[in-house]
């Protein structure tokens, strides 16, 4: 009888901790983090974890399936790689559970328009900052699958002050990582510090909403994703200003997996402007489009990019709309690249206002947007091969665009065989670049 009883009563008690522990985790909704707290914190309101790494480990730690929201209170919040201060956060901090939301307390003035201006409210500003500044391929906040179950799905960051420490003039970093994630939301964050990338996107489907990013390499880098994992991605309300490449890219490829090749996007009701401090010829642009970035050893050959650019504010920027291919290598690290590139573009255009740029309002080109202002990089970079760029544009915003689509490459004379439309009609190869 004993050695029937034990297994049961054993099994009653297991499933009643099991049962306490999910009741806790529905229970539990809010955590809280206040840099100001007493080490040693439970994540309550009255005793507050000190780091938001804390709070993190401590979601991790739950069965899935439950709903947090972390709560960061006005304070700032230090950082630092290979960290062994208990009192700084690691970086970056992984947010993989999912539908874990991550809430600041920042809070932006608006313009009359609906946009963050970048001033914050006194008292109000959840800063999370890297010192020493962050390095090549260093992220503050990750948000991706750490294995099936933590798998980012559906996680949420907010109302934070991102600000990755370095100059903006050498911009290395990234703020938000985002890859192999669908649902994400990025709303309400002002991203500064230098950081390469304020947020980059990568086979992940989700929005970016009402964020500032601001004295950063590219605003937002929206990449491509796969069949298996998608990149759907809505870039509304953000205003992306005074950046050193520009404000916002869409890539229809993946860098480093050749099954990322497709992108959509629809990029609406953005002030994308004032990027034009990067001397370096393409860059300072509004919006670039692009067909690929495959580098090498990744064989990956193509990207395809439709997206939607409506109702934009795009203006005094180098550039404000570069379409070109992106990354067509004929070197690579000192080699010659084999590959032949191509892709397709379908773009809408839609109640965009550009205007002021320092170079063109829109430049078109079938190799890299830089090899066509500079001519001599084309050393470096080939033209597409069958490729096809289709651009409704009603509105007549692309009115004087530059081009470069010629019949052959001039350096290897391929038979390139690309089309450009333009509003369902074809446009003769030719090139048109006035730039000394």
């Amino acid at each position: 009888m004993k050695t029937i009883i034990k297994p049961i009563v054993w099994s009653i008690l297991v499933g009643l901790v099991l049962f306490t522990q999910l009741e806790t985790v529905r229970a539990q909704k809010q955590l809280y983090v206040d840099a100001a707290a007493n080490p040693g914190g439970d994540g309550s309101k009255q005793a507050p974890f000190r780091r938001i790494t804390d709070a993190v480990n401590y979601v991790r730690g739950f069965p899935l399936g439950g709903r947090f929201e972390i709560l960061v209170e006005p304070g700032t919040y230090v950082s630092r790689y290979s960290n062994t201060d208990p009192s700084l956060e690691d970086l970056p901090i992984v947010l993989d559970y999912p539908n874990l939301k991550l809430k600041g307390s920042t809070s932006m003035l608006a313009d009359e328009n609906g946009l963050p201006t970048g001033e914050i409210e006194p008292g109000k500003n959840s800063l999370l900052i890297a010192q020493p500044a962050l390095a090549t391929d260093q992220n503050l906040i990750s948000i991706t699958q750490t294995n099936p179950g933590l798998s980012g799905q559906g996680v949420e960051v907010s109302k934070l002050t991102l600000d990755a420490g370095k100059a903006p003039t050498a911009p290395l970093g990234t703020g938000i990582f985002v890859k192999l994630v669908q649902d994400f939301v990025i709303r309400d964050n002002y991203v500064t510090g230098g950081a390469f990338q304020g947020i980059q996107t990568t086979a992940s489907s989700g929005k970016i909403q009402g964020n500032y990013f601001s004295r950063v390499g590219c605003g937002a880098c929206i990449l491509a994703g796969s069949t298996t994992s998608p990149a759907n991605v809505i870039f509304s309300g953000n205003r992306s200003n005074n950046n050193f490449f520009g404000g916002v890219l869409l890539d229809g490829a993946g860098i480093s997996d050749s099954a990322f090749d497709r992108l959509s996007a629809v990029v609406d009701g953005n002030d994308l402007s004032d990027s034009k401090a990067n001397p370096a010829v393409g860059q300072g642009f509004g919006v670039r489009v692009m067909v690929l970035r495959h580098d090498p050893p990744n064989p990956g050959d193509s990207g395809n990019v439709t997206a939607i650019i409506s109702n934009n504010r795009i203006r005094n920027n180098r550039l404000g709309f570069s379409i070109d291919a992106g990354f067509p290598y004929r070197t690579f690290g000192g080699h010659p690249d084999s590959r032949l590139h191509n892709g397709t573009l379908k773009l809408s255009l839609v109640n965009n206002e550009i205007a002021d740029s320092l170079i063109a309002a829109a430049l078109i080109s079938f190799t890299r947007n830089s090899a066509t202002l500079t001519p001599s990089q084309l050393s470096q970079w080939k033209y597409l091969e069958h490729s096809t760029f289709d651009i409704t544009d009603s509105d007549g915003e692309l009115t004087g665009y530059w081009l470069d689509h010629p019949v052959f490459d001039p350096r290897d004379g391929r038979l390139l065989q690309n089309i450009l439309r333009i509003n369902g009609v074809e446009i003769p190869n030719g090139r048109y670049v006035p730039f000394p």
